[in-house]
């Protein structure tokens, strides 16, 4: 009797200790995910100032425009960042 508690007893820390190891995954997978959300922000923003002042002062968008480096960007923001070049240089042509 004693040696089958003790089993029981075992499995049921071993479950434990895996869910306390899923839940710092789960944790740290989340962690990631705000960090990495949260680091682009500051070019999301100039990005969107650009496309604001697009039409009024296409100067002013392409020097907005400018200081993004475009390697920090995630791949939707460089999409959006090459389309308002390419806009902010076609407004300037005319």
């Amino acid at each position: 009797m004693f040696q089958y508690t003790s089993q029981l007893f075992s499995l049921t820390l071993q479950q434990v200790k895996k869910q306390l190891m899923f839940r710092r995954f789960y944790h740290i997978c989340i962690l990631v995910l705000l960090v990495s959300a949260c680091g682009n922000r500051e070019a999301q923003r100039m990005l969107e100032r650009a496309e604001a002042a697009m039409n009024d002062n296409p100067s002013e968008a392409i020097a907005f425009l400018d200081s993004i480096s475009d390697s920090g960007l995630s791949r939707s923001q460089r999409m959006h960042y090459k389309l308002l070049l390419t806009e902010v240089y076609a407004l300037k042509s005319f």
